[in-house]
């Protein structure tokens, strides 16, 4: 499970396609691993930074914000 874990924190990271079906499951699995969900929250800090500056020509851009804020606020409350 730990190697599963890994591979999604890549493809979060490489992928705008991949981005919003991969976050869920990485936030569920970021859930059960407590250890893992520290990298996660900076993982998503990283990416809410380099995806929003690539997604601000796309018409999609203000839905993919508010997913990104609704995600952060149940992490955080998780946490």
């Amino acid at each position: 499970m730990t190697k599963g874990a890994g591979k999604n924190t890549n493809a979060l990271r490489w992928g705008l396609n991949s981005f919003y079906g991969r976050f869920v499951y990485t936030g569920l699995g970021g859930v059960f691993f407590s250890g893992r969900l520290l990298r996660l929250k900076f993982a998503i800090h990283k990416l809410s930074i380099s995806k929003i500056q690539r997604a601000s020509n796309l018409p999609t851009s203000f839905k993919f914000l508010k997913f990104q804020l609704h995600i952060k606020k149940i992490i955080t409350k998780k946490m």
